[in-house]
């Protein structure tokens, strides 16, 4: 399963879309709550898709948002905020055996010399 944020003609959307590559099917579920936003980061953990960050329209200093997608449910939940507002930043999970999943947050643009780690 993959998933996709998508937008047209350089215009913002909530929109998230699913591709299922064994039926090689793409389908639309639940938008991102709240505005639209880009420049945000994914990643996947304990089966659902966590978003974090990016920036609104008119933000340019980026967000503190978490939110976590469960496909089951085709819902969002809103998560545990960053402690620092970014965009542009990349995200990714680690799982070492016998301990929960994590996800690092590093680097992006108007935040504080920082990186973080999330414990979904």
């Amino acid at each position: 399963m993959s998933w996709a944020a998508s937008a047209g003609n350089g215009a913002l959307t909530r929109q998230l879309d699913v591709y299922g590559p064994v039926m090689n099917v793409w389908s639309t579920k639940a938008p991102l709550p709240g505005p639209a936003r880009d420049e945000l980061a994914g990643a996947v953990a304990h089966a659902r898709l966590f978003i974090m960050g990016g920036s609104p329209v008119g933000n340019a200093n980026g967000v503190t948002t978490t939110q976590a997608y469960d496909p089951v449910t085709d819902r969002w939940t809103t998560r545990a905020p960053m402690p620092t507002a970014r965009r542009a930043h990349a995200a990714a999970t680690l799982k070492l055996p016998g301990k929960p999943s994590r996800i690092f947050v590093v680097a992006g643009v108007l935040t504080e010399t920082m990186n973080a780690v999330y414990q979904p």
